[in-house]
């Protein structure tokens, strides 16, 4: 069994570095990573055969037998932070939240740890020289988690080694939707509390968090719809496609996000639509929206491996980049899998839309305009949505056969041993 004692000043298992640059997606991938690798820290102990020998869990146990079960989350900013986790203190230097300790990482805080024997930067975090410095004879294992792609090169890439000017390995680690890659990060309980989270369930959570106009909606059968998407969604080929089916609706977005959204509806004058805002969910109430919508739009890396998860029929506005770049990725991941057509056309018809005017051909954004209209108009008659669900929880059983990501960092075997 692995020895494994609780927090005490001693140095981590684990550091995971976590800059903020896009308000909530970088830390929201982090502190899943941070809690699911605690997890899974917690099944080794109880089943010392959940990892093989050669695995880098072992390995760091047979070099430091009494490492605490100890990970350290440096985050940047912690007021961020605070909006996914609102236990987080963003006046404090460090604390502990369900046993993970929080550090702030500032100059005068990281220059006295000592690293850990692992330590992940999170999307070429760029860390500390003091500390990289510090790193050699401290640190066996370095991991750059990069960020999410389905492009056909991540698979060459991922796991391979660069030695670094402190003589440590880093290793690129880039998570993914093959077996040749890192993963995704799913949590050993998700799947099975989706599953038990029936209508009574449902309502009784649109309750608590949402309110009770949505919660009663829900029960009367209303169309529940998340958005959680950028400013320059094509929210107005949305609400044609709903103009046209008459099928009462509730647009469930979250406050500050779409803020043209109330004066876009009212010019269509559809009074069976309306939009409810509601406050900024905790991070591990998120899964439990998505699963209660009838179909979903996300933004952001952590939001859309979620979407996948839920198994709703959901459009993924990716982060728009410079000469398109981001579209490239949309297509890799659209192209990794036999999807169905209908999701094909949403989610590319959505962010050609959504880019903007100078960066595509006026006549393409007018045909795109008028492709995801009439896909939208098709998807929500009767029979389509549940139709296309079936096809997404085929494609979620398909990456069952994947190993997450905590699981894959914890049992990576490094090539020299």
């Amino acid at each position: 069994m692995l020895n494994i004692t609780p927090y005490s000043a001693s140095p981590a298992l684990i550091d995971i570095f976590c800059r903020v640059i896009d308000n909530y997606g970088d830390i929201g991938v982090c502190w899943r990573l941070a809690k699911d690798l605690q997890n899974h820290l917690h099944i080794a102990q109880i089943n010392p055969d959940y990892f093989d020998p050669a695995s880098l869990l072992q390995t760091l146990f047979k070099h430091h037998p009494t490492i605490p079960n100890t990970i350290r989350l440096w985050v940047d900013d912690l007021y961020s932070f605070a909006r996914l986790e609102p236990r987080i203190d963003p006046h404090k230097t460090q604390q502990i939240i369900q046993g993970i300790h929080i550090m702030h990482w500032q100059d005068n805080t990281v220059s006295q740890a000592q690293p850990a024997p692992l330590v992940i930067e999170a999307f070429g975090a760029n860390l500390d020289e003091g500390f990289i410095q510090q790193m050699k004879g401290q640190t066996r294992y370095w991991l750059n988690v990069e960020y999410l792609s389905a492009e056909p090169w991540v698979e060459s890439f991922h796991a391979q080694p660069s030695i670094q000017a402190n003589g440590v390995a880093k290793y690129f680690f880039f998570p993914g939707f093959t077996p040749k890659t890192g993963g995704l990060i799913r949590e050993t309980t998700l799947l099975p509390s989706l599953a038990n989270f029936h209508q009574a369930e449902k309502y009784q959570w649109l309750l608590q968090y949402i309110g009770k106009e949505v919660a009663d909606a829900f029960i009367q059968g209303d169309q529940l719809i998340t958005l959680f998407c950028y400013p320059h969604a094509p929210f107005l080929s949305l609400l044609q496609g709903l103009q046209a089916n008459h099928r009462p609706t509730l647009l469930l977005i979250p406050e500050g996000v779409l803020p043209q959204a109330e004066q876009l509806l009212q010019s269509t004058h559809a009074d069976f639509i309306r939009i409810k805002r509601f406050a900024f969910l905790p991070q591990e109430q998120f899964d439990y929206l998505l699963a209660c919508s009838t179909f979903n739009i996300v933004r952001g890396e952590d939001s859309f491996v979620r979407a996948i998860w839920s198994g709703i029929p959901f459009i993924w506005h990716i982060y728009p980049q410079e000469e398109n770049i981001h579209l490239e990725k949309l297509h890799a991941w659209l192209n990794s899998y036999p999807f169905d057509t209908r999701l094909i056309t949403l989610n590319t018809a959505w962010n050609e839309v959504s880019s903007c005017s100078s960066s595509i051909e006026s006549g393409k954004l007018t045909t795109s305009s008028d492709t995801l209209s009439k896909a939208f108009t098709q998807l929500f008659q009767s029979d389509q949505l549940h139709s296309l669900q079936q096809s997404l929880l085929d494609y979620r059983r398909h990456l069952l056969k994947n190993q997450t990501l905590s699981f894959s960092i914890l049992n990576f075997q490094a090539k020299h041993g």
